[in-house]
């Protein structure tokens, strides 16, 4: 999938899945809190930009005790 910026790909994301969209963002619009995007092993916002050819990966956060 090619995508400019986070937003950009999130918006393809739930365009083949509809809702995704607000399974990781919130309505602000940000990336909900317990979602972590990141661009080639950078923690990413909604605005990043995603260089061609960039690994982008979606992680949920985990806690516990």
């Amino acid at each position: 999938m090619a995508a400019g910026t986070v937003r950009d790909m999130v918006d393809e994301l739930d365009r083949l899945w509809p809702g995704m969209r607000d399974r990781l963002c919130d309505s602000t619009p940000a990336v909900r809190r317990h979602i972590n995007i990141f661009i080639d092993g950078d923690k990413a916002k909604l605005d990043a930009r995603i260089p061609p050819g960039a690994e982008v990966f979606v992680i949920t956060a985990i806690s516990g005790g």
